[in-house]
């Protein structure tokens, strides 16, 4: 009966041990349950957290080609303004040279007036038409004056909005 006991204390020691074991098991077991569902919604979080990434560099992309573009625009316009500038240089010169010519003609005719009008005393008439034409010199230098100034300033402000 002394055995039969000591296998009874034997078997319930077991038996604890088993309990206990089985106890820690499913502790860990728990545990471990947590840990993976902290680690799934850490994954869900960081695929989304990706996706909205991959979204912003798409987007960002899309951006700086729409930028490029632009860039490229602007340096086209820029470029043009600058061929037009150069074309309204050259015909600004050629209206310059116009105007001395023209001055230069008015002061012929002006001096030619003069001498006529000295000579010519009992010629109104004469020296009338010859201060017509020199009029109408003087209104073809002011009006091709006003188109000079208008082309610079059409030029300045071309300019000016680049």
């Amino acid at each position: 009966s002394a055995e039969l006991e000591s296998g009874d204390v034997v078997s319930r020691a077991l038996y604890d041990d088993v309990k206990d074991l089985k106890d820690e098991l499913e502790r860990s077991d728990q545990q471990l349950r947590g840990v993976v569902a902290e680690l799934q919604g850490r994954l869900a979080a960081s695929q989304e957290e990706n996706r909205r990434l991959r979204g912003a560099l798409v987007e960002a992309r899309d951006k700086g080609d729409r930028n490029g573009e632009l860039a490229d625009a602007r340096t086209r316009n820029f470029k043009q303004c600058e061929k037009s500038l150069t074309e309204a240089k050259v015909q600004l010169e050629s209206v310059n040279r116009r105007l001395d010519t023209s001055d230069e003609l008015r002061r012929q005719k002006q001096i030619a007036i003069e001498e006529l009008s000295s000579k010519v005393v009992d010629s109104p008439h004469l020296c009338e038409g010859l201060q017509v034409q020199f009029n109408d010199c003087s209104k073809a230098r002011e009006a091709a004056e006003g188109r000079v100034q208008e082309q610079v300033h059409n030029v300045s402000n071309s300019k000016i909005i680049l």
